[in-house]
């Protein structure tokens, strides 16, 4: 395992040497920044060169995660209070009474548990805690404390801020973290390597059905040669993605993969354009994707996501995750996610009063969310939910009986006639009065 350690290089080094103590086959890397700002420049080389991500403190760490998205396992090193009780010896060794002093971007217990350890009740002392990724911040904080004579010593966890008062020669002790907590921080980032490790080791299952669009004339050496072309591109996708495939029937497959290999942007890509190329050769591609805890799992939520996507009237992708919702159709712009068992009362009570499935409501009111209207055309509505329209006025009607619907008014246009607007009530534990 490879830790690449971020932050200044003063406290970047003392990590470096705790490691090295507490696990030696360890190795290590450092990539030193001196402000929280400039963290930025070099995370994606660490996670490119690194197993894990170990930051000097929370400013860095927060600096990195708020512009960035990890790919790797990532921790960072905390202040405690044998960390401020380091300091504290050091600042009776030089001379100065423990009294006085300004300290920031330490958690208040830390300083309680540090005097009671020492059974010292402190009368003057400033405390900052953390809120800003800026040093500048904390500094001008110290220097406004100490211009007004308030303070005789200062205390931080910010090299920046440490340089910054040494070269003017200030009285200034940096507060660094200890052994013990860079031994936490090495633990706890351990067992987030080993969960995204297994999470990534997750069985994925995706089915994908093939029908015929009804174009080259369907005789039996079209069919063939069509689903020869749609076999290879299915062979060529399982390829980039590491996966297993197997026929499960005609023009049926079914792919066996890792979840690291699937849950990636550009293999999801892959997969759209396995859809689109198969559409191109003439057939029309359902697929589910099922994530599990076990095998048996993901295989029945991707026959559940299958049903989904075969429901509508094109070529869909669904999946169904290991919490058992619903996401698609992927790829789409009017994908959604809802849960396929509800456990909300309001959707359950919903769903009793129209007649309708639980699962079906969920869906209707995260399109609502999704759209940030409930207003709809029948029509609009069905291509929203992949379904007929004649299915989708089914629906409005049951809506409208139970009083989850009501005409909201008509749409006219240059041309047709106008159309009826739908507005939906989902957002109520009664039916609307009508």
């Amino acid at each position: 395992m490879t830790i690449g350690i971020i932050g200044p290089e003063l406290s970047g080094r003392q990590i470096q040497e705790h490691l090295k103590a507490i696990s030696p086959e360890t190795k290590t890397i450092l990539y030193p920044r001196e402000t929280t700002a400039g963290a930025l420049e070099v995370i994606d080389q660490c996670e490119a060169e690194c197993t894990a991500v170990l930051f000097t403190g929370v400013a860095v760490c927060t600096s990195v995660i708020q512009r960035h998205t990890m790919v790797r396992a990532y921790e960072y090193v905390t202040k405690d209070a044998y960390s401020l009780l380091t300091t504290l010896r050091e600042m009776e060794h030089q001379g100065f009474a423990l009294d006085d002093f300004s300290i920031d971007a330490v958690e208040p217990h830390v300083i309680e548990d540090a005097f009671s350890e020492r059974i010292i009740t402190p009368q003057h002392i400033r405390y900052l805690p953390f809120s800003s990724l800026d040093e500048e911040v904390y500094t001008r904080w110290h220097q406004e404390l100490w211009d007004r004579g308030e303070i005789k010593v200062i205390l931080t966890g910010f090299v920046w801020t440490y340089h910054h008062f040494q070269e003017k020669g200030y009285p200034v002790f940096y507060l660094s973290g200890s052994r013990f907590t860079v031994r936490e921080a090495f633990n706890r980032l351990v067992t987030r390597l080993e969960l995204k490790e297994a999470h990534s080791a997750q069985l994925v299952v995706e089915l994908i059905e093939m029908a015929c669009t009804g174009e080259g004339g369907g005789s039996y050496y079209s069919d063939r040669l069509k689903a020869c072309q749609s076999e290879g591109l299915i062979i060529e996708y399982c390829r980039k993605i590491q996966a297993a495939f197997f026929r499960s029937g005609q023009n049926s497959y079914i792919i066996f993969a890792n979840r690291g290999g699937v849950k990636r942007e550009e293999n999801y890509r892959g997969l759209y354009d396995l859809q689109s190329h198969i559409l191109k050769i003439g057939l029309h591609p359902s697929i589910g994707i099922g994530i599990g805890s076990t095998a048996y799992q993901s295989e029945l939520h991707a026959r559940k996501a299958l049903s989904y996507a075969k429901s509508g009237k094109g070529s869909y992708i669904y999946m169904v995750d290991e919490e058992g919702s619903l996401v698609g159709p992927l790829g789409n712009e009017q994908s959604i996610s809802y849960d396929l068992i509800s456990h909300d009362a309001e959707v359950e009570e919903i769903a009793w009063h129209a007649g309708m499935s639980s699962a079906y409501i969920a869906k209707l009111m995260a399109l609502i969310q999704l759209r940030g209207s409930a207003v709809f055309d029948v029509a609009e509505l069905a291509d929203c939910l992949g379904i007929t329209t004649r299915s989708a006025h089914r629906i409005v009607n049951k809506l409208r009986a139970a009083g989850y619907a009501s005409v909201r008014g008509k749409e006219t246009s240059a041309a047709g006639r106008p159309k009826s607007l739908i507005e939906l009530h989902l957002g109520k534990t009664a039916p609307a009065q009508s």
